[in-house]
């Protein structure tokens, strides 16, 4: 341990990877009557406590860092399992959990952490509950504003732990290689089919206790939650700002944001939720939205986005929803619906950013230059949203799809 100083957040990765898979070896692998049976409970120990002694040894940025490396391993091999059920002895959990906390207290910055449901959040498939608001595939718009926040993600998930390769299978087509899979539970998927509220409760409980763990891990992370209305997210994102609220006041941490994608009634087109509940759930600090395009103004008028974040979180949404074919759409009316519904987020998007431009011009003395400034009424992103009778149009005749003409539709 006295060579520890040598040890760079990567290398200090993979020797804990190294060490997670020894230790089992040390657990179990032989009867008490063996004479040796005490020997290799030492050495398992022994083991232990070197593994603490890393984690220990890493701070700051540093430690960050080696965090980030180790939830990267995944495959059971993550951070969680590493501290949870690695590390069998209470007490040294218990310091390296304070490691955790004391270092994160340190810090002048909160990084941005996304904690993710998948299905019907980032992609729409078998699994989960809601009508056909979108083809089978990923829900536009999702990846483009995790692309804008610019932050980890951590997926939490009602998928139990023995579809963990089929889950990293699918993430890894749809662009998200390297994000950590909370997994749910296999009792809690199984009562969907004979008790479906109860499962819809112990979805969110046991995302509540996983989450209560990974937070844990993660002192200096400032979550932003994404769900949907279908399967227990809701109850899980009032514990979430609960906690939020809770913490803010006692700690001064940042607080957190929820956002919960609303999924559709059984005709594809009809939300879940309607304007009084929606209304309810915002003073509760949870955020519904129809597109991604409305989740990214959300988080703007949060301040945990800025305005160039907005435009291109908007702008992928467009170009997303532009690639789905018409014909993939239960109906024509469920393409429509979404259609006006990413109509009118984007025009809300254009009215903030355009207001963004005049606060910023207000504010300064100096002339712009026009190289920063935000796009006018006749530079916004290209909507590749044309109406079922023109879902053939080139991208070329999209690009007319601007501000002006969203304001006439």
């Amino acid at each position: 341990s006295e060579h520890l100083d040598l040890l760079t957040p990567l290398a200090g990765s993979r020797l804990v990877g190294a060490l997670v898979e020894k230790l089992p070896s040390f657990r179990g692998s032989m009867p008490l009557e063996d004479p040796n049976f005490l020997l290799v409970q030492r050495c398992g120990e022994a083991w232990e406590d070197f593994l603490c002694k890393v984690f220990l040894h890493f701070q700051g940025s540093k430690l960050i860092e080696l965090k980030r490396l180790i939830d990267a391993a995944g495959g059971g091999r993550d951070l969680r399992h590493c501290v949870y059920s690695v590390i069998t002895s209470e007490v040294r959990r218990a310091a390296v959990l304070k490691h955790f906390s004391e270092e994160a207290e340190k810090l002048q910055d909160f990084p941005l952490h996304i904690l993710s449901d998948i299905d019907q959040t980032v992609f729409i498939g078998t699994f989960g509950a809601g009508g056909p608001k979108f083809p089978v595939g990923p829900v536009p718009g999702a990846l483009p504003l995790f692309r804008a926040l610019g932050a980890r993600v951590t997926f939490l998930s009602a998928r139990p732990p023995i579809w963990e390769g089929q889950t990293r299978r699918l993430l890894d087509d749809i662009g998200i290689a390297e994000a950590v899979v909370l997994p749910g539970s296999l009792k809690a998927v199984a009562q969907v089919l004979f008790a479906p509220e109860q499962a819809k409760q112990a979805m969110a409980e046991r995302k509540t206790e996983v989450f209560g763990q990974f937070a844990t891990l993660h002192p200096e992370a400032q979550f932003i939650f994404f769900g949907d209305s279908g399967e227990g997210d809701i109850d899980f994102a009032e514990e979430f700002m609960a906690a939020s609220r809770a913490s803010s006041r006692t700690s001064g941490h940042p607080p957190r944001a929820a956002l919960i994608h609303d999924v559709s009634r059984a005709d594809g087109i009809m939300p879940k939720s309607n304007a009084t509940s929606r209304s309810e759930l915002r003073m509760r600090g949870i955020h519904v939205f129809d597109t991604y395009a409305g989740a990214a103004l959300e988080l703007f008028m949060l301040g945990l986005l800025d305005a160039e974040g907005l435009r291109s979180a908007a702008h992928g949404d467009l170009e997303e929803f532009g690639e789905i074919n018409v014909v993939d759409f239960a109906s024509s009316e469920v393409f429509e619906t979404r259609r006006m519904e990413l109509l009118r987020d984007i025009r809300e998007v254009n009215s903030a950013i355009r207001a963004a431009e005049l606060r910023k011009r207000s504010d300064s003395k100096a002339s712009s230059s026009g190289a920063n400034a935000y796009p006018s009424s006749q530079e916004a992103p290209p909507a590749s949203m044309a109406s079922p009778a023109a879902s053939a149009a080139k991208p070329q005749e999209q690009k007319e799809l601007g501000p002006d003409l969203l304001g006439q539709q």
